[in-house]
């Protein structure tokens, strides 16, 4: 019995060792500057594999009395092609679960028939910092469609999960 109990747990450990191996995100960075710098985030794939896409729809909420948004991205990912890329920055109306809500908004869209590979960095997101304080970051997941990434036929790639991010702006002393 007690051999059998044994194996039963070692499974499940490999199992959950495997699970988490598997396990992809991107994730917004968190990064400091002082009151008017202009600051990079970073966008970052990770996970045990590289990914293979051929879309991505994305949209990150941010609070615009602390953050001015620049449309242009620094650092995209080489494999990632500038052609089919369209960034904006702006207040958009009908977000959220209702499609009731405005937000201010960083969005990107791209798309590639050959798909691209990729890990690390995908792109950086600019941003001028306002006011002190922290602003945070946040993926929208409630807004249908407005956050996906898309495989070589164009499906949503499962599994993929999305971690919110934020800027410390520290106040200039004088």
């Amino acid at each position: 019995m007690k051999k059998w109990i044994t194996s039963f747990l070692a499974m499940i450990l490999v199992a959950l060792s495997l699970q988490q191996s598997h396990a992809q995100s991107i994730t917004l960075g968190q990064v400091t500057g002082l009151v008017g710098d202009t600051v990079s985030v970073p966008v970052v794939y990770s996970g045990a594999n590289p990914l293979t896409l051929s879309a991505l729809t994305l949209a990150v909420n941010y609070d615009s009395t602390r953050l001015r948004c620049l449309s242009q991205i620094t650092d995209l990912n080489s494999g990632i092609t500038t052609a089919n890329l369209l960034t904006n920055c702006g207040l958009f109306a009908g977000t959220g679960a209702g499609l009731n809500v405005s937000a201010s908004q960083f969005r990107l869209t791209w798309y590639d028939l050959n798909p691209a590979t990729v890990t690390g960095v995908l792109f950086r997101v600019r941003m001028v910092i306002l006011r002190s304080g922290t602003a945070s970051l946040n993926w929208d997941l409630a807004t249908p469609a407005l956050v996906e990434v898309g495989d070589a036929d164009g499906n949503p790639i499962s599994g993929l999960t999305f971690t919110n991010g934020s800027v410390q702006a520290i106040p200039f002393l004088r």
